[in-house]
């Protein structure tokens, strides 16, 4: 009995394989990212026969279409001429194969290019003042797909593959009622912004690093913040004293106090020299063989005035850069270069009739 009953099984399960397709193809899914405006993107296709788009087959002739049918070496692949947002959608490679599934399909995802000086990436306010917060914030347009992964880092070393440094990053993908084309959007929030970081780069860039057609989007912050490092360097010529400062700042200083006092004299003996609008002045021959000098900067912020005091400077005029400064001005004089011509002159007759 036993044997009879699995004389019977057998043969039920070979009529039913029997009416089964002789060959069925296990579909290959795909996901692809592209970005608008690239040319001759290939979606690939081994032993298919049609390529189908919203239930419309594609016929690849019309290149007009911007969709080429490639049949070299026994492929069948679709040729994307240039990339639009039109042309995203799940395209399906088929077969002649009665009612079987799909060979192939491809999800293909279109996006917007990232570019600098456009609504890709923003910072808000454009100019924030010094413990101040700021928001990068940045827009990325796509059709078809979830949405691309975006991140903003702070660029360390643009020179470098890894000098970047990732920073706290919130996305979010805005779906669009009236248009099928949506925006995917990442912000990062910059807290108790530093004068140190004016002038720092940030980018706005795709999580997948293989989009390299896209680019980045960089933006600098400008960061307003009072004078600071303030060096004041004092030199001097035929006994004409110079002094210069060197500060950070932003916006830069529109004013600059020099203060002198002779070396003997205490720090409450400073007195205001002159004010300039530039980072430099001429104080001209000092009578006296040592001076301190400082110079007080101004910049302002919004109106408002704010000010640093350097460190003090000493002139002297005994020290040896001093008097080798001199000494190599007097060399270069017309007079002594003359007095220099007849004394070598002397000195090479000399020889001469020795």
């Amino acid at each position: 009995m036993v044997h009879r009953c699995a004389i019977l099984t057998f043969a039920v399960v070979v009529a039913a394989l029997s009416v089964l397709p002789a060959s069925r193809a296990e579909t290959k899914m795909e996901t692809k990212t592209v970005i608008a405006g690239d040319t001759n993107v290939a979606l690939a296709c081994v032993g298919g026969t049609q390529w189908i788009l919203g239930g419309e087959p594609i016929t690849g002739e019309d290149s007009a279409s911007g969709l080429v049918i490639n049949k070299a070496q026994g492929s069948y692949n679709l040729v994307i001429t240039k990339v639009t947002f039109d042309q995203a959608g799940s395209y399906m490679c088929m077969n002649d194969v009665p009612d079987a599934a799909p060979l192939q399909i491809t999800n293909l995802q279109v996006i917007e290019p990232l570019r600098s000086g456009v609504e890709n990436c923003l910072v808000s306010p454009t100019t924030v003042i010094e413990n101040g917060t700021a928001q990068l914030r940045c827009t990325l347009n796509y059709r078809g797909g979830k949405g691309p992964g975006l991140r903003w880092v702070y660029v360390v070393n643009p020179k470098a593959a890894t000098g970047f440094e990732e920073l706290n990053n919130t996305q979010r993908n805005n779906a669009s009622r009236s248009s099928k084309i949506h925006s995917a959007v990442v912000t990062s929030d910059l807290k108790r912004v530093t004068g140190d970081m004016n002038g720092k780069a940030y980018q706005c860039r795709l999580s997948d690093n293989k989009y390299e057609s896209a680019r980045n989007c960089e933006v600098k912050l400008a960061v307003l913040f009072p004078p600071r490092n303030v060096v004041v360097t004092v030199s001097a010529t035929k006994g004409v004293v110079k002094a210069s400062v060197a500060v950070s700042a932003n916006p830069a200083p529109d004013s600059f106090q020099w203060q002198l006092r002779q070396s003997n004299e205490s720090v409450n003996a400073y007195k205001n020299v002159t004010t300039t609008a530039k980072p430099e002045h001429v104080f001209g021959q000092l009578q006296g063989l040592r001076y301190y000098v400082r110079c007080v900067v101004t910049n302002r912020i919004n109106g408002a005035p704010h000010t640093a005091m350097s460190a003090e400077a000493l002139y002297d005029s005994q020290s040896p850069q001093h008097l080798a400064a001199n000494a190599a001005a007097d060399l270069s004089s017309p007079v002594r270069a003359v007095v220099l011509f007849f004394f070598y002159s002397c000195v090479s007759c000399s020889f001469l009739f020795c």
